[in-house]
């Protein structure tokens, strides 16, 4: 039987059994039709792996999740290919548009955010319309990437380019400055400079030596401002011929204005400044320094009608701080609020921008700005592990000044719990936290943060605040200790550290040590008699502290040292078994004012006297 004769016998077996079923008649016995059908299906298939965004693209463990289609693949792959022919073609400011198109279709595509922010680096002159999302794919790549080398060197080009120093260092103060690139190295370094941190850029530039050019003219500008030698003189001339032609001459009169600023130099300022606006290159905080200058000289009128009058914005953060500043040097602090109100939500990632603006809002007691600002916060999802532990001190801060006080300590603790990673703004809001009665939260948060900020002498001095107030004896050592170990030469740091082993009862070699060089150094001083006392105490030697805690003039004593005074004079006692003495000194002692250590240690001492003992 050939296979015509069997198709024919198939079909007449089959083909009753179908008789009720036409679609399945249809499948079976027309080629066309199960062709057509299988297309559609093929189609929808197609359409439902295709359309929807249901492809992952985003690393493992990474937040947010970033999923797109198979139409959003295609269109990245399209608009990279179009983003290098225009690149080809010279026509770069389309270039980076269609890069940046490119991240918009995948956001988690390594290689089109190095070509959105390469692409931008080419541009000869920012472009304004371009830069705000340069700086938003700036940050998502170190986050998405793990801010490995690669991305530090390319950001850190970007940021110089774009003239974003103050962000540069927001984006690298936590990284190792040893293993830093050099082009991240040098934008660290001028962002020191252009924050007026001038030991620290001293410093900086004795320490390494880069091969970055335009670090040649910010020593000049150093000299030149901030040297009262020949050296000066010769700088400004230096600066003065190199800003007016070049293709730094842009950046070097901005050098030379800071260097005239510091040097108040008004006239030699205004004159450069006239010159950079006739180029169009004169920047906002520019203009704003020189109203500070003029207010200076007693022109204040003049400085108020320029300020009123100024029609060019801030593109940075750091401009803005500036502009602010100077707005409130002049008593214009609605317009600082207004200029901050407009601005903040550019640079809603710039820790300083916000914290000026709570610091102006908080001036005007604009509690209900203040809470509409941390809801603006988090309203930036990529935020969330930097600012919005801040946002959540902002709505306890508004909460307390309208007398909503549950809800200020839920928001606290929110505030205490959350992540932060720029350092100073975790140790602002535990400051905070401290002062407003809440230090207990402030010690917490503390904690979650000893690992990065272990060498963060500021840190270290805050916990030693929020420990105290909270009597936590084990924070209070902790933040002693190592507030002295980053600054042993310092007196009040040493006295603090001893006085946390004593409230301890540790170390008691190295607390006589320590003790004894304030004893040695201060011998008048009431704090370094008692604790000496308390150090020979603790190494058994009664008779040598009772002697020198005899000589303390007790009239001159607060009343947490007088405390710590008759604990320590109790303990004298007890030690020599003058029970009679001690009895009479216990009902001195103001419990409440001792840490639970101290008091714990009371009652156990108490317990061992002979006429308590009797009674029971």
């Amino acid at each position: 039987m050939d296979l015509s004769q069997l198709t024919l016998a198939l079909r007449e077996k089959i083909e009753p059994r179908l008789i009720y079923s036409p679609f399945l008649r249809l499948i079976v016995f027309s080629p066309l039709f199960l062709l057509g059908f299988l297309a559609v299906v093929l189609t929808l298939i197609a359409g439902a792996l295709y359309l929807p965004k249901i492809w992952r693209v985003s690393p493992d463990g990474f937040e947010p999740i970033v999923r797109i289609s198979g139409l959003d693949m295609t269109q990245n792959w399209s608009l990279k290919r179009n983003a290098r022919k225009l690149e080809e073609a010279g026509k770069l400011p389309e270039a980076v548009e269609a890069w940046q198109g490119a991240v918009a279709q995948n956001p988690a595509d390594l290689g089109s955010l190095h070509g959105a922010i390469e692409s931008a680096i080419k541009l000869p002159k920012r472009e304004d319309r371009l830069f705000y999302s340069t700086i938003t794919q700036i940050q998502w790549l170190l986050r998405i990437n793990k801010t490995n080398s690669t991305d530090v060197e390319l950001v850190s080009r970007a940021c110089d380019h774009l003239g974003l120093y103050d962000y540069a260092a927001y984006l690298f103060g936590s990284l190792d400055k040893q293993t830093l690139p050099p082009a991240a190295q040098a934008v660290l370094i001028k962002n020191l400079f252009q924050q007026n941190r001038i030991p620290e850029f001293e410093a900086e530039m004795d320490r390494v030596k880069l091969s970055d050019p335009e670090l040649h003219y910010y020593r000049l500008a150093h000299d030149a401002g901030w040297k009262n030698d020949p050296r000066s003189g010769e700088a400004f001339a230096e600066l003065e011929k190199a800003a007016q032609e070049g293709p730094t001459s842009e950046r070097v009169g901005h050098l030379l204005l800071r260097a005239a600023a510091q040097k108040n130099r008004v006239e030699l300022y205004s004159s450069e400044l006239d010159r950079l606006a006739r180029r169009n290159e004169a920047r906002a905080d520019d203009h704003a320094i020189y109203w500070t200058l003029l207010a200076a000289t007693g022109k204040t009128n003049e400085a108020v009608r320029l300020a009123e009058s100024a029609t060019v914005k801030p593109d940075s953060a750091m401009e803005i701080v500036r502009v602010t500043h100077s707005y409130l040097a002049l008593g214009m602090i609605d317009q600082a609020r207004e200029l901050l109100k407009e601005m903040t939500p550019r640079y809603a990632r710039s820790p300083e921008l916000w914290m000026l603006y709570v610091n102006v809002l908080q001036a005007k007691k604009d509690w209900d700005g203040m809470r509409e600002a941390a809801r603006v916060i988090r309203q930036d999802v990529g935020s969330r592990e930097t600012l919005w532990g801040y946002s959540y001190y902002l709505d306890g801060r508004a909460d307390l000044e309208q007398k909503r006080d549950a809800a200020a300590r839920i928001a606290f603790d929110q505030a205490a719990t959350s992540t932060y990673e720029y350092g100073p703004l975790a140790v602002f809001v535990a400051r905070e936290l401290t002062r407003l009665g809440f230090a207990d939260r402030a010690v917490q948060l503390f904690k979650s943060l000893e690992t990065t900020l272990s060498e963060n002498l500021g840190f270290w001095d805050a916990c030693y605040a929020a420990a105290a107030a909270t009597q936590d004896a084990a924070a209070l050592l902790k933040a002693t200790e190592n507030s002295h170990r980053l600054f042993p030469k310092d007196i009040s740091r040493l006295n603090n550290y001893a006085a946390a082993l004593l409230i301890n009862q540790t170390r008691p070699e190295e607390a006589i040590q320590l003790t004894l060089q304030l004893y040695t150094k201060f011998p008048e001083s009431n704090a370094a008699l008692i604790n000496h006392s308390c150090s020979l105490l603790l190494n058994h030697r009664g008779a040598e502290a009772r002697a020198l805690l005899e000589k303390v003039n007790i009239r001159s004593l607060g009343a947490a040292e007088l405390s710590q005074y008759y604990l320590t004079l109790f303990e004298t006692y007890h030690d020599l078994k003058m029970w009679d003495q001690a009895e009479r000194t216990r009902g001195l002692i103001t419990e409440t004012a001792l840490f639970p250590i101290q008091r714990e240690r009371l009652r156990e001492k108490i317990k061992q006297m002979p006429s308590l003992a009797k009674a029971a």
